[in-house]
This record gives C-alpha cells, sequence and structure tokens, in this order.
C-alpha cells in the first residue's frame, strides 16, 4: 500500500519544488515532526552553552536552519551580552526535499544579518557532503505521517500536496535507494545511542525547561500528539504511537 501511495503520488514533484523561507517556516510549523526536535534542542543547547563566551553548533537538518531564528532569539533574551554564535551546515551535494530557493550563501547572509539585528554576533560556513546521517529516526514512519494530515490540512490544499510528496520522497528512498544515494534510515533508537557512545560521547537528560518548552508547543497542534520520557529522553507520539526521538549529548 505504501508503496502504491508512493508511485501515485511521485507526479507531485515536491522534489523540485522550491520553497521561499516564508513557505518553508510555514511548512515545518505544519506540524511537530520538525518542531519537537528544533525545540528540545534549541533548550537543550542554552542551557549547555551556560556561561560560555563563544558557541559552535554543526547543523545536519535538512530544514536549512529554520531551527536557527528561534534559538538567536533566545540566546539574545538571555544574555546581555550574548556569546559568539558559529554555525556551521553540513549539506547534501544531492538536492533533498525541502528544496529552499535560494543558495546557502544567500541563506548565511540572511541569518547573519538577522543574527546581528538581534545583538547576536554569527560566524557561518558551509561543508559540502555527499552523505550524512543527522540523528533523525521514526517509530512507525511510513504510516503516521500520512494519519495526522486530515488533522491539520483539508484534502486539495497546496501544502497538503507538498506535504504528501515529501512524505512519498522518503518512503522512495527508503525502499528503492541505498549507499550514498540512502537519506532516511529507519533504524532503532538503540543503534543511534551506540554509535554515539561509540564516538565517545555521553547521554544527559533534558532539563524542565526543555520540557516545558516542547510541551507548549504541542499545544499548539492536534490533540493526537503527545509527549513521554524514556529515561534521558524524549519521544513525540501521535495517537499512542512513538514517531520521533530527541536525544542531548555532551563528550564524554
Amino acid at each position: 500500500m505504501l508503496a502504491a501511495m508512493a508511485n501515485a503520488h511521485c507526479n507531485l514533484a515536491m522534489d523540485v519544488y522550491k520553497f521561499s523561507i516564508i513557505e518553508l517556516a510555514s511548512f515545518v510549523d505544519l506540524t511537530p515532526w520538525h518542531r519537537f526536535g528544533f525545540t528540545a534542542a534549541n533548550a537543550a543547547i542554552l542551557d549547555a552553552v551556560e556561561g560560555y563566551t563563544a558557541i559552535h553548533i554543526v547543523d545536519l537538518s535538512m530544514t536549512h536552519c529554520m531551527q536557527i531564528p528561534t534559538l538567536v532569539d533566545a540566546i539574545a533574551n538571555r544574555h546581555e551580552v550574548p556569546p559568539l554564535l558559529k554555525l556551521t551546515v553540513v549539506t547534501s551535494l544531492e538536492d533533498v526535499p525541502p528544496i529552499l530557493d535560494l543558495s546557502y550563501d544567500e541563506l548565511g547572509s540572511k541569518l547573519v544579518n538577522f543574527a546581528r539585528s538581534k545583538n547576536v554576533m554569527m560566524e557561518f560556513r558551509v561543508i559540502p557532503s555527499s552523505y550524512k546521517d543527522g540523528l533523525r529516526s521514526a517509530f512507525n514512519y511510513l504510516w503516521i505521517p500520512y494519519d495526522t494530515m486530515d488533522s491539520f490540512l483539508p484534502r486539495g490544499s497546496m501544502q497538503r500536496l507538498w506535504y504528501e510528496a515529501d512524505i512519498c520522497w522518503k518512503i522512495e528512498n527508503v525502499i528503492a535507494h541505498e549507499g550514498f544515494q540512502r537519506v532516511e534510515r529507519l533504524e532503532p533508537k538503540s543503534r543511534w545511542v551506540q554509535r554515539m557512545r561509540n564516538a565517545n560521547f555521553r547521554g544527559i537528560a533534558f532539563g524542565e525547561d526543555a520540557v516545558t518548552e516542547v510541551k507548549t508547543m504541542l499545544d499548539e497542534h492536534a490533540a493526537g500528539w503527545g509527549l513521554k520520557k524514556e529515561e534521558e529522553d524524549l519521544v513525540l507520539t501521535w495517537k499512542g504511537h512513538n514517531v520521533l526521538f530527541a536525544t542531548a549529548w555532551v563528550l564524554a
């Protein structure tokens, strides 16, 4: 059924549609799918960098720094003299949806100017890569995105077509691609945790402020979304089913 859905929607051309920054911001805000990780990560970053005069963030996500303006705002509001923010973005050599309609040089310039307007000094650089495994995984991933759509997007709307096509791209990538072409990794959390430990990181628990931020964000969405804690991690749920997890790490 999933393969049929992917084939049925492959002509929606999500992989060639180019979002403006405003469109992409609206797109990633449609559900907690992206905002869950953004909110948890930003809260954990704020706690981890307390007292530092410079912080360096490596962004492995595929949503083109959409969480950074919120982080800059939080840093500006939290510090009388904000720390220097160094942002390194790892980009794919292949176009991976969602696609932005401007270059990373242009995006970086906009982010630097935005940060400056908040009295936060930012340095921005890009590292191209033919393959990257972000800390992204999903439980019950292949049906939940479709199930959530009826709660927030009317049938036939352009945003729904974009959303469906984005999911179809992910399904096709999981089913039909391997090696460097394989971007989506439906692997258990335990495997990601072991990779981080092997790389000499140790997990830390999210603070109460982070949990509160995530709960507040979820209140803005449909009632089917939920949050639970598993040991030190946060897990996003849909109708009781695990969807995404968020973890925080420091060097051991």
